[in-house]
């Protein structure tokens, strides 16, 4: 499956330092964008008959293939010293091997 979809949006916001420390947008929200995702998984499967109805499968399934990485949620606190900066990103390359059984 391939997956290509624009960033999320973000806003740069900071906390006033008040009574319950309320958040203020210094930006309107949602003016600013995550980077592009570019996402492509595969499945391979090899199955194998035996008696009757009895099947085997086996099951190769590669997440993220071409290993692209990107954030998914940046530090939009201003007054934070990692503003800007990733707090989250995506896993990498992830391979699975399942066993299927069809009767």
């Amino acid at each position: 499956m391939f997956v290509l979809r624009t960033g999320d949006r973000w806003a740069r916001n900071l906390r006033a330092p008040v009574l319950g420390n309320p958040t203020v947008n210094i930006e309107k929200p949602g003016t600013a964008l995550l980077p592009t995702i570019v996402n492509f998984d595969i499945r391979v499967e090899k199955t194998f008959t035996f008696k009757g109805d009895l099947r085997l499968g086996f099951l190769l399934d590669v997440y993220n293939a071409f290993n692209l990485g990107y954030e998914t949620r940046l530090v939009s606190r201003v007054t934070s010293p990692s503003f800007g900066k990733a707090d989250r990103d995506n896993y990498g390359r992830l391979y699975q091997a399942s066993i299927r059984i069809y009767f």
